[in-house]
């Protein structure tokens, strides 16, 4: 009897196959489900009856994730016939398609900015507005990079709407390349039509924009670099090596010089490009990554202490997310090792540790307690801190897990847990010196009546991460089961995600905005000619 087009599908694998694909089941049911089920209490109360549920409820969800990928692999052997049986009978140039998908993204995103003109400033915004004109002195707590550019820029034009509009630029020229890269990867013309325009009316997209955040830059050169590896990986280029190749140093640059979790993700990427280019008998990649490795720590060493002199960031700051994990135990009425307890009280009394603890946000005990909190952190020796959380884990593995899970649930959750928050977006100019104001307008609200709409209707897929980073795992397993080096192209997406996991301690969407925008791209790359479809091993890419 003849196997169905789904059972092949699923017959042909390898017990590798089936142990990844399991794995990432796990996590995708956790991250559906773990929450509510084990983060709502301690002690848990009928763990077994708990994790039995979950067990079932992945069977049921690899189901769900066998369809995915089966329509995925349909979408691809589709495009593929198509392709023999109707060629190409028309062909775009590279710059008109840059023009079009450009702008349809422009327009879009500047129908917000006239909206909410001149853009949209939180305090932090302000902040670093602050350190480009001197008013405060250049901290690195906030990169200083973002400084410059906001100084840079705005001696063209003093108002935030000059950053706002390079932002809106910078997003659609990446953006714009990575279209016009699919189209070469044999994606349709009208296909990359639809998500350029689904993309341009997001909501989301919309109003992060337009805002004067660093993290915004930071997202878009995450969705870059991903871009630059996926075209040395095919060696397809949308101009030529030459301007690839330089590609690669810049946006590893900016990774990480424009977020501080983004210095462990650059430089996880390049060893990994390192290891890829020399396995592969691939020089050329070796130069542009060895120019960002001089250019990163020549900026770091010699531009921003020595020439600039910006203090480099307190300790306390990269050492609150483990101290904050052993503040759970306290708050639990867990024990810990007296000399542990010794160096806690030295930072805060009892007393404040359990009652400014919460499982979601570092910020209470940074800022909120009177004391110089991040100083006196500062003060402890990093290998003390590490040992004693080290410690603190080896005693206590599900509390600290569970703190640190906490501490990273936008990144992770597919739906906002009990308790959490979401600092989503930030849709005004807090009051300033400076003069900068809306001034409401028509537009204004008939945006945020879309904004606060999708925000509702739609919060797991426009506000979070957690159900994109499900669906990239599975792509990934899919990616890599035909192509074993292909899974660097997501590399970027890993890199950051692992460094957030580390260092996250307050739910801002973005912080993991980068997640959503990778989605759509990863997806269609996924489809694309260059990964051979599973369901017939004749079809070469």
């Amino acid at each position: 009897m003849r196997k169905s087009n789904v059972q092949a599908f699923i017959s042909n694998r390898t017990k590798g196959d089936t142990f990844c694909f399991l794995l990432v089941v796990l996590y995708a049911g956790f991250a559906s489900v773990g929450h509510p089920l084990f983060f709502t209490g301690f002690p848990v109360p009928q763990v077994a009856v708990k994790l039995l549920f979950l067990l079932l409820f992945c069977c049921w969800l690899s189901y769900v994730a066998i369809a995915f990928l089966y329509f995925t692999d349909l979408c691809k052997i589709w495009l593929f016939e198509k392709s023999k049986v109707q060629p190409v009978t028309r062909s775009y140039s590279t710059g008109k398609l840059y023009l079009i998908f450009a702008s349809i993204l422009i327009a879009c995103w500047s129908l917000w900015l006239i909206g909410f003109y001149p853009g949209t400033m939180s305090p932090d915004s302000f902040e670093q507005w602050k350190q480009a004109y001197g008013i405060l002195k250049l901290n690195d707590a906030f990169p200083v990079i973002y400084a410059f550019i906001i100084r840079g820029l705005t001696t063209i034009w003093y108002s935030p709407a000059i950053i706002a509009i390079v932002q809106i630029l910078f997003m659609a020229g990446i953006f714009s390349s990575f279209l016009v890269f699919l189209y070469k990867a044999g994606i349709p013309y009208k296909w990359l039509l639809v998500f350029a325009i689904i993309t341009g009316i997001m909501p989301t997209n919309g109003i992060m924009v337009i805002t004067i955040w660093k993290d915004i830059f930071f997202c878009v050169v995450v969705v870059w670099l991903t871009l630059v590896i996926a075209e040395l990986l095919t060696q397809t280029y949308i101009f030529n090596r030459k301007i690839t190749l330089i590609c690669l140093s810049v946006s590893l640059l900016a990774v990480a010089i424009l977020r501080h979790n983004g210095v462990m993700a650059a430089l996880c990427c390049a060893a990994v490009l390192i290891v890829f280019a020399v396995k592969n008998k691939r020089k050329e990649i070796l130069l542009p990554v060895a120019c960002f490795l001089l250019a990163f720590f020549t900026y770091r060493k010699f531009i921003l202490h020595t020439w600039l002199k910006v203090p480099p960031v307190p300790t306390g700051f990269q050492l609150t997310a483990p101290m904050h994990g052993m503040g759970s135990i306290i708050y639990y009425n867990q024990p810990l090792p007296a000399s542990t307890m010794e160096e806690m009280q030295k930072l805060l009394p009892v007393e404040v540790w359990k009652s400014h603890y919460t499982p979601y946000s570092a910020d209470e005990y940074m800022f909120q307690t009177d004391t110089p909190f991040i100083d006196n952190l500062s003060k402890v020796p990093t290998p003390k801190v590490v040992s004693m959380y080290a410690n603190t884990l080896i005693h206590h593995p599900f509390l600290i897990v569970k703190d640190r899970l906490s501490g990273t649930e936008l990144l992770w959750n597919a739906f906002q847990g009990q308790g959490s928050f979401n600092y989503s977006y930030h849709e005004l100019i807090e009051e300033n010196e400076f003069g900068f104001k809306h001034r409401e307008n028509g537009l204004h609200k008939v945006l945020m009546g879309m904004l606060n709409f999708a925000g509702r209707a739609l919060d797991p897929l426009v506000r979070r991460a957690g159900l994109y980073n499900i669906l990239l795992m599975f792509l990934l397993l899919y990616v890599a089961r035909q192509r074993k080096n292909y899974w660097i192209v997501f590399l970027p997406l890993l890199a950051v995600n692992v460094s957030l996991l580390f260092s996250m301690t307050y739910q801002a969407f973005r912080y993991v905005y980068y997640v959503p925008l990778l989605f759509g791209f990863v997806w269609l790359f996924t489809v694309s000619k260059f990964v051979t479809p599973v369901t017939d091993k004749t079809i070469k890419p």
